[in-house]
C-alpha cells in the first residue's frame, strides 16, 4: 500500500519528470521557429539596414543635383 508520504514524493517527482520534458519540448520548438524565420527571411532577399542607408544617400545625392 502507498503511504501518503510516498504518494507525495511520486507525484512531486512526476511533476519534476514533466517539467524537464516540457523544457526541452520549449527549447526544440524555439530552435525550429528560429530556422524556419532564418529560411523566410533569407528567401525575401532583405537589405541591410548599412545597404538601406547607403542607397538613401544616393538618392538624396541623385535628387540634390
Amino acid at each position: 500500500m502507498v503511504t501518503r508520504p510516498d504518494l507525495a514524493k511520486e507525484l512531486s517527482r512526476a511533476a519534476h519528470e514533466a517539467l524537464g520534458a516540457l523544457s526541452g519540448l520549449k527549447s526544440e520548438a524555439e530552435s525550429f521557429a528560429k530556422a524556419k524565420l532564418e529560411k523566410l527571411l533569407a528567401e525575401m532577399k532583405l537589405v541591410t539596414q548599412d545597404e538601406f542607408d547607403a542607397v538613401r544617400a544616393m538618392a538624396a545625392k541623385a535628387r540634390a543635383e
